[in-house]
């Protein structure tokens, strides 16, 4: 199954690439919509950025720099592991 997903992080298809601590790699940058709610007081709205990529080339990528190309710097601030060899990076502007 995760050869499948293989195809999803070919820079031909879906991928962009970036450099992770100085070193390439291949991932899906997504900037998602976010909303909080803060009661009576009304909401804020915000994006989180995420970078997601095969968890083999996300080796120990906490508090380092993510450059994505053409997007721009961010700090890994946490990661995320799926348990199926997938990895998303949630990213905070540098």
């Amino acid at each position: 199954m995760f050869q499948d997903l293989l195809l999803f992080f070919s820079a031909a298809e879906f991928a962009t690439p970036a450099t992770l601590d100085g070193v390439a790699v291949l991932g899906i940058f997504d900037r998602p919509y976010a909303e909080a709610s803060f009661g009576a007081f009304g909401a804020a709205a915000a994006s989180q950025p995420t970078y997601t990529l095969p968890t083999d080339q996300a080796v120990s990528p906490a508090g380092k720099v993510l450059v994505v190309s053409g997007i721009g710097t961010f700090l890994v601030a946490e990661v995320r592991p799926d348990g199926t060899g997938i990895t998303v990076l949630i990213l905070e502007r540098a």
